[in-house]
């Protein structure tokens, strides 16, 4: 077991010392006190400190090993994260689930209606995803009558079957905060590899505070979702023209999980909404901006009073760290790294097209979730839950409470959630006679030369090639090859 790049090291003594003054003096290690102690999050008596300083160094430690397998290749990341779990108020339980590095999403040029491509690779999101893995999994052993995080539920509003277990509790850390309006007011104060202690916005009233924000294709950064993004539904077709392909900011994302939990629309048909204790965030740690962006906008809404159980707005505790994590100069990668722990494997996906180093599709794309679903579903395939967007829309109550938040947001004036193109949605769950296994990378796989898949859904060569709703038909290039779709 090492760390990666020195973490605990290469810090600036000033912070330290100041994070040390501010510890030694008012003997807090919680975050500043801000209206969000109103509505406390659920950790129970876990000690802040003792959490924030075990969760950073579980997930960076399992970074570390994952990069002494792959080499130095891959070495270079901007922003990770990783899902923690506990249970009860004994941090010994502590297990890491998921970790992940990113900052990019696919190109426009390699969108597809297969559900195959992973559109957005930024850290939290992937974890996110894993975590949709991971709790499918959580759902076959209790379906089996074996160890689970979850418990059977009887006469659940929404019908769920399912519900998390008593005192399991799931941490999400990232290295610094969510990319959006939580970020980018935090990014003109703090330099990165800093923290503060102060709960100010010396700016409050400025119209820029709040907004929606879309990702950069390809790149970092967001922009606020602007009037003429507000009226323009994506479409393939404009995609393809030059459009830019948007995603919504992982600060919104986040946010939106406080409500909806982090399970999404197919899994909140099995369980209860699934929310992350805390969240854990190592740079750049400014309470008023963070609180604003992940809590504070939406428990502003009229929404929050009138959600139907067992939906509610649940405030996770917003922690920072004692040791920040120091500021990456590296050039951003052109690859995520994936892994979760009930495969105990990785994934490395290329961000320009969406699919793994060695051409492969990850386990965690929106068509192989669904053929999880579909794996521990009960209900007949006649029903029409075997089109993705058909058994999304048979989760009605999870799809009112988003369609009333959306609403209630762009009521507010924080802007229009920007909606996917609707033909991504429209696949089925028949899989690719190829499928990839659990995990898609060991470090004895990980090579420079792509390798060729052939079935009777996708074709992958190392040449450029096309994607077609009729045939079904996809060729990929290796990482450092273009193409086109």
């Amino acid at each position: 077991m090492r760390l990666v790049g020195g973490h605990f090291m290469a810090i600036d003594g000033r912070v330290v010392l100041s994070i040390t003054l501010y510890l030694l003096l008012t003997g807090d290690f919680s975050s500043p006190k801000t209206a969000a102690d109103m509505k406390r999050g659920d950790i129970g008596k876990l000690n802040h400190q003792s959490l924030s300083t075990k969760v950073q160094r579980m997930v960076v430690q399992k970074y570390g090993e994952l990069m002494a397998d792959f080499g130095s290749q891959f070495h270079p990341k901007k922003v990770l994260a990783g899902c923690v779990v506990t249970r009860g108020d004994d941090l010994a339980s502590a297990e890491v689930l998921a970790v992940a590095s990113g900052t990019k999403c696919i190109s426009g040029e390699f969108i597809a209606t297969s559900g195959l491509p992973v559109n957005d690779m930024h850290a939290e999101i992937l974890v996110r995803r894993a975590m949709k893995k991971y709790l499918y999994r959580q759902v076959e052993l209790v379906q089996a009558s074996q160890p689970s995080v979850l418990v059977p539920v009887d006469n659940d509003p929404s019908g769920a079957p399912y519900k998390l277990a008593d005192g399991v509790k799931f941490h999400l850390y990232i290295s610094s905060p969510p990319c959006g309006d939580s970020r980018v007011f935090t990014s003109s104060v703090l330099k990165e590899g800093e923290s503060s202690s102060e709960n100010i916005d010396t700016n409050p009233l400025r119209a820029s505070r709040g907004q929606l924000r879309v990702k950069m294709e390809t790149g970092q950064g967001t922009l606020p979702v602007n009037e003429q993004e507000m009226n323009v539904v994506q479409v393939l077709d404009g995609i393809a023209s030059g459009d830019r392909y948007l995603n919504m900011s992982c600060c919104d994302k986040v946010a939106r999980w406080a409500v909806l939990g982090f399970q999404g629309s197919l899994l909140s048909t099995l369980i209860q909404p699934v929310y992350f204790s805390s969240i854990i965030v190592a740079s750049m740690f400014n309470q008023a901006h963070i609180y604003r962006g992940l809590y504070g906008r939406i428990n502003e809404l009229e929404l929050i009073e009138k959600l139907p159980a067992p939906y509610r707005h649940h405030c996770p505790e917003i922690i920072g760290t004692v040791m920040p994590e120091p500021r990456d100069t590296h050039k951003p990668p052109n690859y995520s790294i994936v892994w979760l722990s009930t495969d105990d494997l990785a994934e490395i996906l290329v961000t320009r097209t969406g699919i793994c180093f060695d051409n492969s599709f990850s386990s965690l794309s929106k068509k192989m979730l669904f053929l999880q679903f579909r794996k521990v579903q009960k209900t007949d395939v006649s029903s029409g839950a075997d089109i993705y967007s058909a058994a999304k829309d048979k989760a009605a109550q999870y799809q009112e409470v988003k369609k009333n938040l959306y609403s209630n947001l762009e009521a507010r004036g924080y802007g229009k959630w920007v909606r996917k193109p609707i033909e991504q949605d429209m696949f089925d769950s028949v899989p690719p006679i190829t499928i990839p296994s659990a995990a898609t990378v060991t470090a004895a796989s990980v090579t420079p030369v792509a390798a060729s898949v052939t079935s009777a859904t996708a074709s992958v060569t190392p040449e450029a090639a096309s994607v077609t709703p009729e045939a079904a038909s996809v060729t990929l290039a290796a990482p450092a090859t273009s193409a086109t779709v």
